[in-house]
């Protein structure tokens, strides 16, 4: 298996494929520009709604902020095509799903965990954090397993040492876009921009993929609360035949 992570404050994904190495996603539509159509990941290849199983050893302020999140995504797609992405599972204290030290897609097998469901973990591990490279900038990474290029299940980790209560909702509602199979809305690795993939390098505040939620960085006590017109155009490219 193959995985892929996403983060915020740089956030950012990982996925892993015992296979082969993943094809580039390419996704057209007449809703995106050319410069969009590498922005994607694999979707979620089962029946909506998928269930997201909340760790219950978020606060109550983090499962608030979870389900703002999941609301924002469901309303989303509920008006668009009448349904939701996720249903949200919180009841979970005997069920937990838990993790040590490491994490990869073959820790992740188990008879209850598929494409249809997935959870949300809470961590404050610095030795996982660090094993999966990624530092205090990075409060949260989703985690994506793949065969071939289809995705198979997938996790999102957060590390509370490092999420600012402030943006709680911001990089939830970032890490379910990626779960859906959002990329970044730019290409952060070099600044260099591709055909189908255009930098986020000098793109001014008012662009409309600095201002998507996917959009890879959060500066200090910036928010995002909103789907922006990139997120859900997007994400209808995705979705549109469901």
């Amino acid at each position: 298996m193959r995985w892929l992570l996403a983060t915020v404050l740089f956030i950012f994904v990982i996925f892993q494929n015992a296979c082969s190495p993943q094809k580039k996603y390419i996704h057209t539509c007449p809703e995106i520009s050319k410069d969009q159509t590498g922005a994607f990941f694999a979707p979620i290849d089962s029946d909506l709604p998928v269930t997201l199983k909340v760790d219950p050893d978020f606060s109550k302020e983090q499962q608030s902020a979870i389900q703002k999140a999941v609301q924002k995504w469901n309303s989303f797609y509920q008006k668009e095509h009448g349904k939701s992405f996720f249903y949200l599972k919180t009841d979970l204290e005997e069920q937990t799903l838990h993790i040590s030290e490491s994490i990869s897609c073959e820790e992740l097998e188990d008879k209850n965990y598929s494409q249809n469901s997935f959870w949300i973990k809470k961590t404050d591990s610095e030795k996982l954090w660090t094993s999966l490279g990624l530092t205090k900038r990075n409060p949260a990474i989703t985690l994506r397993c793949y065969l071939d290029d289809i995705l198979t299940k997938q996790i999102i980790m957060v590390n509370t040492k490092y999420l600012n209560s402030e943006q709680e909702v911001s990089v939830f509602l970032h890490e379910l876009g990626h779960t859906l199979g959002l990329n970044h809305s730019c290409l952060e690795d070099e600044g260099i921009s591709k055909e189908n993939y255009i930098s986020c390098k000098n793109l001014p505040k008012a662009h409309p993929y600095y201002k998507a939620v996917l959009y890879p960085y959060l500066v200090q006590l910036e928010t995002k609360e909103s789907l922006e017109n990139n997120d859900e155009a997007r994400t209808n490219c995705l979705y549109k035949e469901e």
